[in-house]
């Protein structure tokens, strides 16, 4: 409607896809219901009713797309969906998440004296905490100096904290497995030889990129870009190679394994290191990230106004 009435151009930028968040939210909500006490006809009704609310946001997102001159998000996959639900092709930007690859590039490496792995979020059941810490279990039996810590929050959800607290407990694993809290990046990074996510759902994690600008390698599961950010897009022109690994959702075994293979190889670690900070350094710079958004907005800002004159 703005844009009708001031005829300024609109610019959307969407981190989460709107209607994929919506589906989702739609699917796995119960609406003031006992799914269990449903009749066969109330259930049919439900799911009508569940798709009639899905339809409606989707309309929402494709007026707003066609409302917009320039859409953009934070990578190719987020950049499908938003296609398969009515954005024109043409009006799509992928402008990606920066980091301050200053900042962190110039953190000096003071190796611990034990080797370590990290990782780095909130302590809530979307992080999967719970397999970090089990994928600790099974590596500490190859490496038996091995530190692991959770590094993050832990008061947002404190009965899941409390069930990863017994966990660790339960496993035997409190001589390696440590809660710190919430702490500066910058005093921990230099310590950690392996950045490690075990979420089972994420976007365009800034815990890889401020890790990889630190020539940290990561291994993380196979969810929103971090495959891109770890491996590199199949086009990537020069190819900086591998910065770590990427193993299933739920997978303590193999994520341990792909652990093992970095933590045990020194040279290879170092290698995935600097592919990242490399891959970092080239596509995810803060300052690059800023100009592209300034030259977006301003094209937008040099355009004359022609608003659209609404009879009454």
């Amino acid at each position: 409607r703005a844009t009708i009435e001031t005829g300024r151009p609109a610019l959307l930028t969407e981190h989460g896809i709107y209607t994929n968040e919506r589906r989702i939210e739609i699917s796995l909500a119960d609406w003031l219901h006992d799914p269990g006490s449903l009749s066969l006809g109330a259930e049919v009704q439900l799911k009508g009713l569940k798709a009639l609310w899905i339809s409606a946001f989707s309309a929402y997102a494709r007026i707003t797309y066609e409302g917009c001159e320039a859409i953009t998000t934070l990578y190719r996959g987020n950049q499908d969906m938003q296609r398969r639900d009515g954005a024109p092709a043409e009006r799509l930007t992928i402008i990606p998440n920066g980091v301050n690859y200053a900042r962190f590039s110039a953190l000096p490496r003071a190796p611990a004296e034990r080797p370590t792995i990290a990782l780095i979020g909130r302590v809530v059941p979307i992080k999967d905490i719970k397999t970090f810490i089990r994928t600790a279990a099974i590596l500490r039996q190859d490496i038996p100096a091995l530190r692991a810590l959770i590094m993050g929050p832990d008061d947002e959800d404190p009965d899941y904290a409390k069930e990863c607290r017994a966990l660790v407990q339960h496993l035997n694993v409190q001589d390696t497995v440590h809660l710190t809290g919430r702490v500066k990046l910058d005093d921990y990074l230099p310590q950690i030889d392996v950045n490690v996510l075990t979420s089972v759902s994420e976007a365009q994690p800034l815990v890889v990129l401020e890790a990889g600008a630190a020539g940290v390698p990561s291994v993380s599961t196979d969810v929103g870009c971090c495959r891109e950010l770890i491996l590199g897009n199949p086009d990537e022109r020069p190819h900086f190679g591998p910065g770590g690994a990427i193993v299933p959702v739920a997978s303590p075994i193999a994520t341990a394994s792909a652990l093992k293979t970095l933590l045990q190889d020194r040279d290879a670690l170092i290698r995935a290191g600097r592919a990242l900070q490399a891959r970092v350094k080239a596509h995810y710079n803060k300052p690059d990230i800023d100009r592209r958004y300034a030259e977006l907005y301003d094209r937008a800002l040099a355009q004359q106004s022609e608003p659209i004159l609404l009879a009454g």
